[in-house]
């Protein structure tokens, strides 16, 4: 906990100065409040999916492989959810922040919709991946194993503070200069060779 706290405030802290520097600064800092809230959200969203039995996701876990008929569901109160925060964005900072949060924010989306769909096409249809879909496949299929691990798809992170993770796949990105970049979305998975033992 005492790490997530400190990553916040360090984050809180860039985002803040570089709303000094003007519009460049707000969009940057729009652009990197979405990219730090994704996973979050998606580790929320996909934990409670587990936690509530949500029958499509259960169905998507039955039938792993038959992907792409399950999507995250943005259903009213994740739009209605959605529009608060960037309406607040807007009160609070700027409209270049809450524009460009909303832009990032979409693009993780499909970022996210496209590394899930490969992660369970990979080895079969999909035999040439960059290593970031290979590592976040091998994540996110353990998962499907152990459906109390691995929560995560974009990056290890959340599951590795929560304490959800596989520890021994935690281990290849949960040490060094690793820690630092786990808030990112895929940049960790892309910067670490793919473990075919994974």
């Amino acid at each position: 906990m005492q790490y997530e706290i400190a990553m916040g405030v360090t984050l809180s802290s860039f985002g803040l100065a570089l709303a000094c520097c003007g519009g460049a600064g707000d969009a940057l800092m729009g652009m990197g409040l979405a990219t730090v809230a994704w996973p979050a959200i998606e580790y929320v969203n996909h934990q409670a999916l587990h936690t509530y039995k949500a029958l499509r996701h259960m169905y998507h876990h039955q039938r792993s492989r038959d992907y792409p008929e399950i999507r995250v569901s943005l259903g009213p109160v994740a739009i209605t959810g959605h529009i608060a925060v960037v309406l607040g964005l807007r009160w609070v900072f700027s409209g270049v922040t809450a524009l460009s949060y909303s832009g990032m924010f979409a693009m993780l989306y499909a970022c996210y919709e496209g590394s899930h769909e490969a992660g369970h096409l990979v080895g079969e249809q999909l035999p040439m991946l960059s290593w970031a879909v290979q590592n976040s496949h091998a994540w996110h299929w353990h998962h499907h194993i152990k459906p109390t691990r691995n929560f995560g798809v974009s990056t290890p992170g959340w599951d590795i503070w929560q304490g959800t993770a596989d520890h021994k796949m935690a281990e290849r990105y949960n040490y060094g200069w690793r820690k630092w970049l786990l808030p990112v979305p895929w940049i960790v998975f892309a910067l670490t060779e793919p473990d075919p033992n994974a």
